[in-house]
């Protein structure tokens, strides 16, 4: 895994870390997450969300709050959560628009590039993450919510100096 990425100059001298697993995206059933596993070295990273401060582990999406994402292409930017548990259909996985069911669809706070981002949170102990964003338009943010990439991936597990509460943090 490099960072910067390979689109935006990135080469081998920008490695941060290896891909331990992702979850399949299946051309022919729903899929529920698109979603990755990367291991990384604890020593060359903050506990910090760029542009919004200090990580402090995972939440369930309260369904009146405004939501946060650092993304890539956008920044930091905010919007509002629309629906849970979305069925919906996405180009530019197969040939045919892939189906992913249990999504949560927020209003546009997105643009290419910003996949993989956290949406969440902000409070007084710091930003805490309640979805990984996977697609969007000029119109909508969809993202897996983190329960669904513990389901696929296992427990998201405490890095170390992460500052919970619930002792939750980031795998």
């Amino acid at each position: 895994m490099l960072q910067p990425g390979p689109a935006d100059g990135g080469t081998e001298d920008d490695v941060v870390g290896s891909l331990i697993e992702g979850s399949e995206i299946r051309p022919d059933e729903p899929n529920t997450t698109d979603s990755a596993i990367v291991a990384v070295d604890p020593a060359d990273f903050e506990d910090r969300v760029l542009g919004i401060g200090e990580f402090a582990g995972f939440a369930e999406p309260p369904t009146d709050a405004t939501f946060t994402k650092s993304g890539r292409t956008t920044g930091v930017t905010t919007g509002d959560l629309r629906g849970r548990d979305a069925r919906i259909k996405v180009r530019g996985y197969h040939e045919a628009p892939t189906v992913f069911t249990g999504i949560d669809v927020f209003g546009p706070m997105s643009a290419a590039g910003d996949s993989g981002s956290l949406i969440g949170v902000e409070g007084g102990d710091g930003f805490r993450a309640t979805d990984l964003l996977f697609a969007g338009s000029d119109r909508t943010t969809l993202a897996v919510p983190i329960e669904t990439v513990e389901a696929e991936h296992g427990e998201l597990t405490p890095a170390p100096g992460a500052t919970d509460a619930d002792d939750t943090g980031a795998r």
